[in-house]
């Protein structure tokens, strides 16, 4: 009899598990789409140059954001999940400590902008939504320590479709980018009073107060991510500061018009790879040879769909740019058809680094990131200057290429495998 009821006990939390995962992949791929057609949207009625302007902000906006951010979210949701202290305490005091960090945040971004771009209330408009947009990630994200994932979907269907309606609404009414920074304030405000219905429907009252012990112990359980969080900024998007710095804003919209079509399928492996991953989290220790097959076959999988993207997308790269963009984006084929290999080793890399961390060897997924981050600022430093866009895409190929070898090596040292590497299983 017990040990029917521990074994309907862990189906119950696999099960919840698994449910729990669908929803929340099923809401991220829905909002990647919708936010990447917004985009595209976007990008045709602004034109190349404000679009590069808008792609600018993003940039800028992401790299603040991440100061006030700080990391607090992951050892948020951890507390609440092990529930010593009431959720809304430990939520109040976290949208306290970004409120302030987010001041300073936006200060910064304006002063950074002031004399740069002609443009500062447009910052300003973007940078209120920045500081809305970090505290409602932990407000949203909460739930995740609830395990209240259809929570989560529901607030990310609100955030997008107000983003979604407003943007629209604006552009068609000439408010161009003032008002595509007006739709992001909006979105963040009725995802915030969703999330606030939320946890009040659970329950908890969110109180708006700091104990001084609790916030230092917040602060040090979060720096690393909020380390990881940089190095990650850098790995990713240190091209589109080094192409705003040296090149045309037109040009930094062309690049940032194929990037986007590249990052809008990234969708695909993340999905695969947290389907898969509890499995490769439960074999490593118990069945290495299932470790093995599983990961052997996701690998096949991710290259072969990485690698059919890659050469469709290199192939008919003017093509796909003029019919999403339009003719004034034709310069941005360049780009995408570079940056189209990327696709196969961004896909493996998610696996291996997925799978290393399953291993419980995160501090290589960490070096390897921190490599590429090191090498893209590198690279970019002496290529973006001369070969624009152009060497921006060569160079993301490339640091995806090392932070790939760097992981598989390692990968292969921890745990070879024998035979034929690209197979089914």
């Amino acid at each position: 009899m017990i040990q029917e009821g521990r074994r309907w006990i862990g189906k119950l939390t696999t099960d919840t598990v698994f449910r729990n995962s669908m929803i929340l992949i099923a809401a991220r791929i829905g909002t990647k789409i919708a936010t990447s057609v917004l985009l595209i949207y976007v990008a045709r009625m602004l034109g190349d140059v404000l679009f590069g302007t808008f792609s600018t902000i993003l940039m800028l906006v992401a790299f603040f954001g991440i100061f006030e951010e700080f990391g607090f979210t992951v050892p948020l949701i951890r507390r609440i999940a092990h529930r010593t202290v009431p959720a809304g305490r430990l939520l109040g005091e976290v949208v306290v400590l970004k409120s302030i960090l987010g001041v300073v945040a936006f200060s910064a971004l304006i002063v950074s902008t002031y004399f740069t771009f002609p443009i500062p209330a447009v910052f300003c408009v973007f940078g209120i939504s920045m500081v809305l947009e970090m505290m409602n990630v932990s407000l949203m994200r909460g739930f995740e320590g609830r395990e209240k994932m259809s929570n989560i979907s529901f607030i990310l269907l609100w955030e997008k479709s107000v983003l979604c309606m407003v943007s629209i609404t604006a552009l068609a009414c000439g408010f161009g980018l003032f008002g595509v920074g007006v739709a992001y304030i909006a979105s963040n405000i009725v995802s915030m009073i969703v999330s606030f219905r939320f946890w009040r429907n659970e329950g908890e009252r969110i109180v708006f107060s700091i104990e001084r012990a609790r916030a230092l112990e917040l602060i040090r359980e979060a720096l690393p991510f909020a380390f990881a969080a940089l190095v990650a900024a850098l790995y990713m998007r240190i091209d589109t500061f080094f192409l705003v710095y040296y090149r045309p804003v037109s040009e930094v919209g062309w690049y940032n018009a194929a990037f986007r079509i590249s990052d809008a399928q990234l969708f695909i492996p993340s999905a695969i790879v947290a389907s898969v991953f509890p499995i490769l989290s439960r074999t490593f220790e118990g069945n290495r040879g299932e470790f093995i097959r599983q990961y052997r076959r996701t690998f096949f999988i991710l290259m072969t769909i990485g690698s059919t993207f890659a050469l469709v997308c290199s192939v008919f790269a003017g093509q796909i740019i003029v019919l999403l963009y339009g003719t004034p984006y034709a310069h941005a084929a360049d780009s995408f058809r570079l940056l189209s290999w990327v696709m196969p080793f961004y896909y493996v890399n998610i696996l291996i680094g997925n799978a290393l961390i399953a291993m419980g060897k995160e501090k290589i997924v960490t070096a390897a990131i921190t490599l590429g981050a090191v090498f893209n600022i590198g690279m970019n430093a002496l290529v973006a200057k001369e070969f624009g866009q152009v060497g921006a895409s060569s160079v993301k190929i490339a640091t995806e290429m090392v932070a790939f070898a760097f992981q598989f090596y390692f990968f292969h040292q921890i745990l070879p495998i024998r035979g034929t590497y690209l197979r089914r299983g």
